[in-house]
């Protein structure tokens, strides 16, 4: 019998597309900071319900956070990174 896997294709299916307009929203510089401070944590908080480790989500924040690379879909790649590795 399979393990179960963490994150399932549905719940990928519909965190995906919020992380993906959080992450269109990051590109205008003083939203990119609004969107940090709302997304980050319930990224995070998702993260630790589904009792997984914490710095897959701590690294897309911290990606975020730099202003350079703001820009990049930092979120979204590394949760659809995370539930890929993680199943």
């Amino acid at each position: 019998m399979e393990p179960k896997p963490k994150i399932s294709f549905v719940e990928v299916v519909l965190i995906t597309p919020f992380l993906l307009i959080g992450d269109a929203i990051a590109i205008i510089p003083v939203l990119n900071i609004i969107v940090s401070v709302v997304i980050s944590p319930l990224l995070n908080f998702y993260l630790y319900m589904k009792g997984m480790k914490l710095t897959y989500g701590l690294i897309s924040s911290a990606i975020k956070t730099i202003p350079g690379l703001s820009v990049l879909p930092a979120y979204t790649a590394g949760f659809i990174a995370l539930a890929y590795l993680e199943n």
